[in-house]
């Protein structure tokens, strides 16, 4: 109106309305809010005039406008949000999936990953995952095609793939020219492609072939990412394998810091602490143990598949403690999470044993048996391997001055004799191995440390106690007389740290999956392959050595000068355990047929010696060592057969100690000491160490 009024004002008359009509045109303009000849033409000005002459359409309009934005980004944000949830789904998935290829679940893992594996965000880890999974489930030929189909992907998959075609080729014809062709394109392509990010490291850390190099990947991995949480986990495990506790317990409070609501890294803590409290008989550690155990199981979903490790891993630290009540709890949560698991029932057997109510005791052994979940032979090995485990820390298996009595515990007390008979002559020394073999000046013991299908070759130090871990995977080790090298036998082609250093109970691997390989006594070269078969020894004079072809049962000797390595056959043997003597006159072997021992000559192939067995019965199985002088031989029989020493000259077995036993071997060339391997079927070993009372008997004769 103002704009009006001051337009009828105007002096110059060309700028006034020309007539009174046309100023009263503009005042009906102005009332239906219509732009007016006296107003600025502006564009915001008429803009305003068309929004108040069109008020309620242009509110329904914007309102209509806000709800559609809203709904639209409510939409994104939700699919955002739903992206979010399935990606850490997977990932989750993925973690549990690594875990359990971790621990030798193959068929668990594959079961659990095959639902991801068109994962639009995690499809391709998940498919390297499954190659993994079915190399260890169905051999080499049926990860070759899973792993060519991802050569393509973003460059860290198809790395590891080709590191992993690699790997494949080399293990499974280490012999053949062509495969290691092969092999080495593989890793000169995986090589170029391997970016430097700490995702990549970790995964070829995965594919390392000794715990060094897995360090080195894992070392130079942490360099390029700091905060990367799997490969502070895969270094933790990597210092557990070699003894090296402190660092453990720092990357694993390194892992709480960077994330401290995830259980693993209380879980890790815990562990190390255990170890070091044994190692140093220091009860203020396994508190602490404790306190992290407390925190890992309050982190996690009781309904997690993993909640039931968590607290079987407290379990076993209350039972250190001796706190069997607490223990109790743990024992029957595992039981209710995992009750097709026979080791949950055994250890709840155990704690009722330890709190003295025998009655339930007897009714769980009773259980387990009746129930299939473990049959009588296993179960009495468990107990003997439990009992001996109390002994040695120090503690006793049940309450004293209440002895048990019942068919539940008399392989326990069996177990106690033996183990007291056994203590008043030697001392253990390794707690979970097997197959021990003396360096030559006796300061030294290579064994396998672990069980039977996941075990690796560890060097220990008698006189400082100190610990080397060699290489992995590997099994049953011969050191040269010369001392330079050792022989030992691969028969799987990956093995986690996890799996070696929380490997549970043993099991035997396929006998055609072994092969003989040999490595530097210092580990300063890389292993060499020999060939396929199993159960090496050396000659006297270190130049030859022979193993035992599973393929074709032909006992193969091969010069140890890698460059004329050809293998000529000794001897057709169906037996699984031949040993040639050091002088390479002989070879001992149980016969297959009857299971008695034979002794045969080498260059007449004739029966010279043969032994019936124990109380003249041939047992299911027995360990042939001769001694370094091969005037005698070392028998060790499982399933109670004894230890027996057998004279090669008189032709007579002499019984040392009662009990289980398989591999058992001299010190060289005094035959000062004995290592004596104790077997608890196949599914525990442990290494003890005698002195040899006279005549390379280690400890008083039985019968004979």
């Amino acid at each position: 109106l103002d704009r009006i009024v001051m337009k009828t004002l105007e002096k110059d008359r060309t700028l006034r309305y020309e007539t009174a009509h046309a100023l009263a045109e503009d005042i009906e303009r102005h009332l239906r809010h219509e732009p007016i000849l006296a107003g600025s033409p502006a564009t915001i000005y008429r803009l305003r005039k068309f929004m108040r002459r069109h008020r309620l359409q242009v509110i329904t309009a914007c309102a209509t406008a806000v709800l559609v934005v809203g709904l639209s980004l409510a939409g994104l944000s939700y699919v955002r949000f739903a992206v979010q949830r399935t990606r850490a789904e997977h990932q989750r998935t993925i973690t549990l999936v690594e875990d359990l290829l971790s621990r030798g679940k193959y068929q668990e893992a594959l079961s659990e990953v095959t639902p991801i594996l068109s994962s639009r965000l995690v499809g391709p880890e998940a498919r390297l995952l499954r190659a993994r999974a079915l190399l260890e489930l169905q051999g080499p030929e049926a990860g070759i095609q899973p792993l060519r189909d991802l050569l393509e992907e973003r460059p860290e998959i198809a790395a590891n793939a080709h590191f992993l075609l690699a790997w494949i080729y080399l293990e499974s014809a280490p012999d053949d020219p062509e495969a290691k062709s092969r092999a080495d394109n593989h890793l000169r392509r995986g090589e170029r492609l391997l970016p430097r990010t700490a995702e990549a490291y970790l995964l070829r850390a995965m594919t390392a072939q000794t715990v060094q190099a897995t360090l080195g990947w894992l070392d130079d991995a942490l360099e390029l990412g700091p905060a990367h949480y799997a490969a502070r986990r895969a270094r933790a495990f990597a210092y557990l394998a070699l003894g090296r506790y402190r660092d453990m317990e720092t990357e694993a409070s390194v892992m709480i810091g960077s994330q401290p609501m995830n259980p693993a890294g209380h879980s890790l803590r815990a562990i190390a602490r255990r170890q070091m409290a044994l190692a140093q008989n220091d009860k203020d550690q396994l508190a602490a143990a404790l306190a992290d155990h407390d925190q890992a199981a309050g982190l996690s979903n009781p309904r997690d598949k993993r909640f039931a490790g968590l607290c079987s891993q407290r379990r076993d630290t209350l039972m250190q403690m001796g706190r069997y009540e607490q223990a109790l709890t743990d024992a029957r949560t595992c039981v209710r999470l995992q009750p097709g698991e026979p080791m949950h029932h055994f250890y709840l057997f155990c704690i009722l044993t330890a709190l003295g109510d025998y009655q339930a005791a007897q009714a769980e052994c009773d259980a387990m048996l009746n129930s299939g979940l473990m049959n009588q032979i296993r179960f009495d090995c468990s107990a003997a391997k439990y009992v001996s485990d109390s002994l040695w820390a120090g503690r006793s298996w049940y309450p004293q001055g209440a002895r048990p009595q019942g068919t539940a515990f008399l392989a326990m007390h069996r177990a106690t004799e033996q183990f007291h008979e056994l203590a008043a002559r030697g001392r253990r020394v390794v707690s979970e191995g097997f197959h021990p073999s003396f360096s030559p000046d006796g300061t030294e013991l290579a064994y396998s440390r672990g069980v039977l299908g996941a075990s690796g070759i560890e060097i220990l130090n008698l006189e400082s106690g100190r610990r080397r871990l060699l290489t992995v995977p590997g099994k049953d080790p011969a050191w040269s007389p010369d001392g330079k090298h050792i022989l030992y036998v691969r028969d799987r082609q990956v093995l986690s740290m996890r799996e070696l250093t929380l490997p549970g109970e043993g099991a035997h691997q396929p006998w055609e999956r072994e092969e003989v390989w040999i490595i530097r006594a210092d580990g300063a070269e890389r292993p060499r392959f020999l060939g396929r078969g199993g159960w090496p020894n050396w000659s006297a004079d270190s130049r030859r050595l022979y193993y035992h072809s599973r393929l074709d049962n032909v006992v193969y000797s091969v010069s140890a000068d890698p460059n004329n390595a050809n293998p000529k056959e000794v001897f057709l043997c169906d037996a699984r355990f031949p040993v040639v003597s050091p002088d390479e006159k002989f070879i001992a072997f149980e016969e297959e047929k009857s299971g008695a021992l034979k002794i045969v000559d080498l260059t007449h192939k004739s029966v010279v010696a043969s032994w019936s067995g124990p109380n003249g019965k041939a047992k299911e199985q027995s360990f042939i060592c001769w001694s370094p002088d091969a005037k005698r031989l070392a028998i060790g029989c499982y399933w109670d057969g004894g230890l027996w020493i057998y004279d090669v000259e008189t032709q007579t077995a002499t019984k040392i100690v009662d009990g289980s036993f398989a591999w058992c071997g001299w010190s060289a060339p005094d035959m000062s000491r004995v290592a004596i391997e104790r077997a608890y079927g196949p599914w525990h070993h442990e290494i003890w160490i005698a002195d040899v009372v006279k005549d390379g008997v280690p400890v008083v004769n039985r019968e004979s």
